[in-house]
């Protein structure tokens, strides 16, 4: 399935263009002249996930011919956020991705676009670096839960209201600050049918991909346990042209820690807010990192 909501026409088509296109060399005329191609998640499994300027696309390209046969993006996703000048882009890979060992490459991606004067200025792809390292190493593939629907199928006519925007906008604020697992932070935050997804779970660990209702309690009271002052630092918000969907980037404080060691993790964050509250939280974030600490979270 496709979704879009109308907004700055050219960028949006400039988008839809780009996963349209197989290759990276074949998006040459897409990108600025000083685009920043950034994986944030990579930097554990990867030896490079930073590139600068339209010179270096041609390098990542042979690293992506190096590795892959094929990569194929499906069920994208599309949100323009308010300004017209960033998009969000949500897409997975399926068996049609093929490594260049000849296995196929299953993938979750979220991918950042942000245009400058018509041209994507910056990309930033961040996907699941422990299944790109399965791909690797021949494990198993990682499996990926099912995730709910961030919009409903008919687009409502709320759509666009600037005013809703900033309500729901002060809500996503109040939610990211504080302690996310201090009980007073977040729980009157969330909508009763809540649910918060984890989109990517190092294989390894005993955890749902989803909690809901009384398990949001119980997730809030065993994260207490073993992560400490785990506040998000250099928030970053994307309001959407849906007025009840935001994006957000952000890192952990720098004493964060988990089961007593420091924890220097970054998120990439999706919201859905109703009638004021939080009724679907979605995280990415580097899993390469946190499986390190082994299978229990006890």
């Amino acid at each position: 399935m496709q979704h879009s909501v109308v907004g700055t026409r050219e960028n949006l088509d400039k988008v839809r263009d780009f996963f349209r296109r197989k290759h990276v060399n074949d998006r040459w005329d897409l990108f600025s002249d000083n685009v920043l191609i950034r994986h944030p998640f990579g930097g554990r499994v990867s030896s490079r996930s930073v590139w600068y300027g339209k010179h270096e696309v041609g390098l990542l390209e042979r690293m992506i011919q190096h590795e892959f046969r094929s990569i194929t993006y499906h069920d994208l996703d599309i949100h323009e956020c308010s300004d017209g000048a960033n998009f969000w882009v949500l897409a997975r890979t399926r068996e049609d991705s093929i490594s260049s060992n000849g296995k196929p490459y299953y993938q979750r991606f979220v991918h950042h676009f942000t245009f400058e004067e018509g041209l994507i200025a910056r990309w930033d792809e961040y996907f699941d670096a422990l299944a790109l390292r399965s791909l690797r190493t021949g494990e198993k593939p990682v499996e990926f839960g099912n995730l709910r629907e961030l919009r409903p199928e008919v687009e409502t006519a709320s759509v666009g209201s600037e005013e809703s925007r900033e309500e729901n906008l002060s809500v996503v604020r109040q939610f990211l600050d504080g302690d996310p697992y201090h009980p007073d932070t977040r729980l009157p935050h969330w909508a009763p049918d809540a649910i918060k997804e984890l989109a990517w779970t190092p294989p390894s660990w005993p955890v749902t991909s989803s909690f809901s209702g009384e398990e949001l309690l119980g997730e809030t009271r065993n994260g207490s346990a073993v992560f400490g002052k785990c506040i998000h630092r250099d928030v970053e918000l994307y309001p959407t042209l849906d007025p009840c969907v935001f994006f957000a980037t952000s890192r952990m404080d720098n004493a964060a820690t988990f089961r007593g060691e420091l924890y220097p993790q970054s998120f990439v964050l999706v919201l859905r807010v109703e009638r004021g509250k939080v009724k679907i939280l979605r995280e990415y974030f580097d899993t390469a990192l946190i499986e390190r600490w082994g299978p229990t979270l006890d």
